[in-house]
């Protein structure tokens, strides 16, 4: 991560000094995720020599999350440099046969998108983002064992390397902008063993005892508004970049 926040900060610095115009500004928005599922693993019962537990596969079901953060768009032409600094949440659902558990996600957003205006309105634009996770969390998921202390593990299914590619489309008008994009997952992780509590009434038929959480990196659609808050300084502006080079001419 700090490999990847000194050359953000280093491309941006060198940008930004030789950018022709510049907006800054806030968004915010919702995501929906799509894939990681969670497998049950086999039990047979001593007496009945029957399979109790579930023993199938749920593939995640999305579910609405949220993110919120700010971002810096640098001009060149008809090309930009945007960098963004974003808080998501994901929330996926798995489904099973007794009751339904939510997956919980949350991360930090590191985009560096580089990006072509048609006009003064609307562009497009891809890159890479990076994505440490802070916490993940797993409805009626029990505290896993790890020498005589039993712990939370806050990270489920960490991927080894947070490094996604982003691409979408955005316009702009008056200063409010619209942000549709996809992300798709790069990284890759190991499937983690979980054991679960999840049940229902008096029986243990269908529940969930020992499972495996799988594949959860999930790609987003993301839908996103912004405001721009360069457009404070520059009340006439309609759509337009803030102009560094006529400001610092204008000193």
């Amino acid at each position: 991560m700090k490999l990847y926040l000194t050359a953000m900060l280093i491309l941006t610095g060198i940008t930004l000094g030789n950018a022709q115009d510049f907006t800054y500004g806030l968004k915010a928005g919702t995501n929906f995720t799509s894939g990681g599922q969670i497998r049950g693993i086999s039990h047979k019962d001593e007496d009945t020599k029957e399979y109790v537990y579930f023993t199938g596969t749920s593939q995640a079901q999305s579910q609405t999350g949220y993110h919120g953060g700010g971002f810096l768009e640098m001009d060149f032409g008809d090309f930009f440099l945007r960098p963004e600094i974003i808080y998501t949440t994901l929330k996926t659902e798995f489904s099973f046969p007794a009751k339904n558990s939510v997956l919980t996600v949350k991360k930090l957003d590191l985009p560096l998108l580089l990006g072509y205006n048609f006009n003064k309105f609307a562009g497009l634009y891809a890159g890479p983002v990076y994505s440490p996770l802070f916490n993940s969390s797993l409805e009626d998921k029990q505290a896993s064992n790890s020498g005589k202390d039993e712990v939370w593990n806050d990270k489920l299914n960490s991927p080894d390397l947070p490094v996604n590619l982003q691409l979408g489309l955005k316009s702009q008008l008056l200063g409010i902008g619209i942000d549709l994009r996809y992300e798709y997952n790069l990284s890759s992780s190991q499937p983690e063993e979980i054991n679960m509590i999840n049940s229902i009434g008096e029986t243990i038929e269908g529940h969930v005892n020992k499972a495996t959480l799988e594949d959860s990196n999930f790609n987003q659609l993301i839908l996103s508004l912004s405001y721009d808050l360069s457009n404070l300084k520059n009340p006439n502006i309609t759509g337009r970049k803030y102009s560094y080079s006529r400001r610092r001419r204008a000193r």
